[in-house]
């Protein structure tokens, strides 16, 4: 029956963003997209009924986007006060996301609409939204809301990651080859010069031929940041078999990474949406942890309904940014564009502001387990064999 709600409520959405008045902009939304085709039928069960071209044409070309939830928990650092938020989906599934980019831009365009009918200043960007509208300039122009990419907050989340995890393994991360997969985007390139900053001193840096360019600009960043790092760069997945360390940030719709590309006893830290990792690979090798790159852990934020991670009050990095920025009353757009060469300052400032917030970096999960002690210390013994 609670599901029989969502069509009325979905075209309140229509009517909100097409024609009725806004709300006062003083919350914040984020705006996500489904995971595959199966969030869309549970949503929309009637939608099984269809054929599958006619379900595709219609989230394409005639759905528009809807409030999924409200987020609720979030407060002003200032005086505590409640920040109303909203979870806004746009309808189309990634790999229609990703081979029909015009559709993409136009269904993100009315989500951020959307979001400001339903009353947000601050609208974050989750999961293939901020990459599909170019770091979120394609949204500029549409709404008076505040666009917040999420992506620094998510390189500071994902280095932390990489240091936490190297250490339970007993992996020297400083002097472990890290491979970047996707390194030539926003996250993986933030992500790159962060453990550089913390010492890191040699990466494999993979993505596509055509990114060259970006590869060899990062190269020399990672030299600015500290003499004597070495790096490679690479075309190919195959070169990661060689690190101890991954770091996936890429927003390819598929599982690529399988086991033959992971070294034994090798952290694995997955930030793409949807996730790059095999599913096999977390079943078959006890050996390694494959980690969620974007969870963060909050006191009492929760978005009320179920997201792939551990703890109702886990909330993905992207969004914490953008209640971060909310809660501190942020004043302007936020890492807009294209994000290379990064300000290791506003990381601190960021990670300072969620400090006080009560955010922390999430513990060792992945959407299939949670890490016990148990897990890591088998993991940790397998890689010494």
């Amino acid at each position: 029956m609670k599901k029989m709600l969502h069509i009325p409520r979905a075209f309140y959405d229509l009517l909100l963003e097409r024609f009725l008045p806004g709300k006062k902009r003083t919350g914040f939304a984020f705006i996500i997209h489904p995971r595959d085709i199966n969030d869309v039928y549970t949503m929309y069960p009637f939608m099984r009924l269809l054929p599958a071209a006619v379900v595709k044409f219609f989230l394409l070309y005639i759905f528009w986007p809807v409030t999924i939830t409200n987020i609720t928990g979030a407060r002003t650092l200032s005086d505590g006060v409640p920040l109303n938020g909203w979870m806004i989906s746009s309808p189309i599934t990634p790999d229609m996301l990703v081979n029909n980019r015009e559709a993409a831009r136009k269904s993100f365009i009315r989500a951020v609409r959307l979001a400001e009918k339903r009353g947000a200043q601050y609208v974050g960007l989750g999961a293939l939204s901020a990459s599909l509208t170019r770091g979120g300039k394609d949204l500029i122009g549409h709404t008076k809301a505040h666009i917040v990419t999420g992506r620094l907050f998510t390189a500071h989340n994902v280095s932390d990651l990489v240091m936490r995890g190297a250490e339970a393994l007993e992996i020297d991360a400083k002097n472990a080859h890290i491979s970047i997969i996707g390194a030539a985007g926003s996250i993986g390139s933030a992500t790159a010069q962060i453990l550089a900053h913390r010492g890191c001193t040699k990466f494999n840096l993979v993505d596509l031929a055509r990114k060259e360019s970006r590869l060899t600009a990062l190269k020399t960043y990672l030299n600015e940041i500290q003499n004597g790092v070495s790096v490679e760069i690479s075309t190919e997945v195959e070169s990661a078999s060689q690190s101890e360390i991954i770091v996936i940030a890429t927003n390819r719709t598929d599982a690529f990474l399988k086991s033959e590309h992971i070294k034994h006893g090798a952290l694995v830290v997955d930030d793409a949406k949807p996730v790059n990792v095999d599913p096999k690979v977390i079943e078959s090798r006890p050996d390694i942890l494959v980690l969620e790159g974007g969870a963060v852990h909050t006191e009492s934020v929760q978005v009320n309904i179920n997201i792939g991670l551990q703890h109702r009050t886990d909330i993905y990095s992207c969004l914490a940014e953008v209640i971060i920025l909310t809660a501190s009353n942020a004043k302007d757009h936020y890492n807009v564009g294209e994000l290379m060469k990064i300000d290791f300052n506003e990381v601190e400032r960021l990670a300072s502001l969620a400090t006080q917030l009560g955010f922390s970096t999430g513990e060792f999960q992945n959407y299939r387990l949670q890490y016990t002690k148990e897990h890591i210390a088998t993991a940790r013994t397998l890689r010494a064999l």
